[in-house]
């Protein structure tokens, strides 16, 4: 694999998050299925990134964008979403870049202690990446009525890997 460049993301990239965003398996497989208008698209942005208790992490190979990892922390635990570019899907980046994001935010954040993922259940790959990448399975949890896989990593067995 070439050398994956991590970089925290910026107002200039509301258009490639809000596209990869938009994506239709992305919004198939996300808690809100719904399609993103781009202005309040826009909005969520600029209150995310003034939010210190939230981290969206971009990467990329050379200029070509990988996909992304968000963190929404609270208190001593983080809720994680990743989404990947189509032409990256299928090929073994989402655990490596879930494993560097998770890295930067026990690294950023030590308080944090444990790291949740939120999967539909008919989305076999996250399941597949989130295991590989230390996860596991804690419980079903409704969301606006639907069922979501919990999943989770604590930072100590993180830290024996």
């Amino acid at each position: 694999m070439d050398e994956i460049i991590l970089r925290e993301a910026d107002f200039k990239d509301a258009e490639i998050i809000y596209n990869l965003s938009n994506d239709k398996e992305v919004r198939k497989n996300s808690i809100n299925r719904s399609p993103l208008d781009y202005e309040n698209h826009k909005k969520w942005l600029q209150l995310k990134l003034a939010d210190d208790n939230y981290k969206i992490y971009l990467f990329f190979i050379k200029k070509n964008f990988i996909g992304q990892v968000k963190f929404d922390i609270k208190s001593d635990s983080a809720i994680v979403g990743i989404s990947l570019s189509e032409n990256f899907r299928g090929k073994g980046y989402s655990t490596v870049i879930l494993r560097i994001a998770i890295k930067k935010i026990f690294e950023i954040y030590g308080g944090v202690i444990n790291i949740i993922a939120l999967i539909r259940e008919d989305n076999q790959a996250s399941v597949k990446s989130f295991l590989k990448t230390g996860f596991e399975f804690r419980d079903l949890e409704k969301i606006n009525g639907e069922s979501f896989l919990k999943y989770s990593l604590k930072k100590s067995s993180y830290d024996n890997q």
